[in-house]
């Protein structure tokens, strides 16, 4: 990767574009170009350990405007994180299905259920 590859890719993941390389090729740009490194650090300094400790508070919206903008550059540019992140909405999505109380049955069934529990009551 060169520096203008690298720097497209960069302002694909700003604009929310899918990612185009994995993190670790921008690291290992950033490791031999200085220039590019100092300009996109608070970018590439985000390793995948530190994104999965944020998911709460990405999920909450507690995260600051900086913190969001480079956790969401992160999971466009990480395909697994965003495996991982994606694995973390379904979850939280079946605890809040889990949690809702159940609707009560419909007035038909309790009637019907009566019925049949008079019936054989008078049958019996």
């Amino acid at each position: 990767m060169n520096c203008t590859q690298f720097k497209a890719a960069i302002e694909a993941l700003r604009a929310g574009e899918p990612g185009v390389a994995v993190c670790d090729q921008f690291r290992a740009h950033a490791r031999s170009c200085p220039a590019c490194a100092s300009e996109f650090a608070p970018f590439l300094s985000t390793k995948c350990q530190q994104i999965t400790d944020f998911l709460a508070e990405y999920f909450e919206g507690e995260l600051s405007a900086d913190q969001r903008r480079v956790f969401e550059f992160h999971m466009n540019a990480c395909p697994e994180c965003k495996c991982y992140l994606d694995s973390y909405r379904q979850s939280i999505q079946l605890a809040r299905d889990c949690a809702q109380p159940a609707p009560p049955p419909p007035q038909r069934l309790i009637d019907a259920i009566l019925a049949a529990r008079r019936g054989q009551c008078s049958n019996g």
